[in-house]
């Protein structure tokens, strides 16, 4: 059987517009949710328009903190722009995508005339927003837990090898995953990373290869992906 499945390893949640776009290709697209996300109960800071902009570093951060407030009027800065079309998506007007990783979103920030700025994040950070000159006040309103367990269509698609690729797009997402699964079922499968810290995540065990976006980005991921072969 053609190998034509490809895994989305993000939280159930946030999965369907990278699958969506794996459908686009031709590919099938399958979920498997290495991780979720819960809220923490953390409230946010008192006195919100005391800061001049909101800095988000996930679109669980935009979602955490459309559940948590109203406010939509200050500037958003994003890490990506699957971040950034989250905070549109839920009212924000005046969003900025760093276009890439938390190093970019910090030299976006430190061009912008935002002074004090409040970081919505998850309860653990990948990279620390921290720019000279700004005040920034972090507050984390969900946390990442891993999953007991893959869906049964997964598994299911595992061994009967017709997986071709998995896509990964956070360390943590990458540790999880493979917690869940035989080791030997990763043989015939790429695995199809957002950057080095994800790759190094995933060496412990064999695959096809381990293939890193050019970019840390969708799109770079996805052009890793190609169509898949007739």
């Amino acid at each position: 059987m053609t190998a034509r499945h490809v895994l989305v390893t993000r939280p159930a949640e946030r999965a369907a517009p990278l699958a969506a776009r794996i459908a686009a290709l031709g590919w099938v697209p399958l979920l498997a949710p290495a991780l979720r996300t819960e809220p923490t109960g953390v409230p946010l800071p008192a006195a919100l328009d005391r800061f001049d902009a909101l800095v988000f570093t996930s679109a669980a951060g935009v979602r955490a903190f459309e559940a948590a407030s109203p406010l939509r009027e200050p500037p958003a800065y994003a890490v990506g722009d699957a971040t950034a079309e989250a905070a549109r998506t839920i009212g924000f007007k005046n969003v900025v995508s760093a276009h890439g990783d938390v190093a970019a979103l910090n030299a976006l920030l430190a061009a912008s005339p935002a002074r004090r700025l409040l970081h919505v994040a998850g309860e653990e950070v990948a990279g620390e927003v921290a720019v000279a000159g700004r005040e920034v006040e972090r507050v984390g309103l969900y946390r990442t837990v891993a999953e007991r367990s893959l869906p049964a269509t997964v598994r299911t698609a595992l061994y009967a090898r017709t997986v071709a690729a998995a896509c990964f797009l956070s360390p943590r997402s990458a540790s999880a995953f493979i917690s869940l699964v035989d080791p030997d079922l990763f043989a015939p499968v790429r695995a199809l990373v957002m950057s080095q810290p994800v790759a190094d995540a995933l060496a412990s065990v064999g695959w096809a290869r381990i293939e890193i976006a050019a970019r840390p980005t969708l799109d770079a991921l996805l052009e890793r992906l190609g169509a898949p072969k007739c």
